[in-house]
């Protein structure tokens, strides 16, 4: 991803559920960013419960973004349009 302002659209508790979420923005053209991805790979036990997992787009995608998943909620997903971020139940 080039060097551009990324805001944090969605955090998640486990990384399986990061996943789908990032491929569906992905797949809408949307590059996305998951940047704990590495750490709750290689430290699972002591990332989750102190921190969780963030799914980022830049800026200018954010809104575009968060309509993808409105238009096409997950079940876990609860959006809050009002500061642009998404949280996992």
């Amino acid at each position: 991803m080039k060097n551009k302002e990324l805001i944090t659209i969605g955090r998640f508790n486990w990384l399986l559920d990061a996943y789908p979420v990032a491929s569906k923005i992905e797949s809408a053209g949307i590059e996305c960013f998951l940047p704990d991805e590495m750490l709750a790979k290689s430290s699972h036990k002591h990332f989750i419960g102190t921190s969780r997992i963030k799914l980022q787009v830049r800026r200018e995608d954010a809104t575009r973004a968060i309509r993808i998943l409105n238009d096409e909620p997950f079940d876990t997903l609860i959006v809050d349009s009002s500061n642009l971020s998404l949280m996992v139940k």
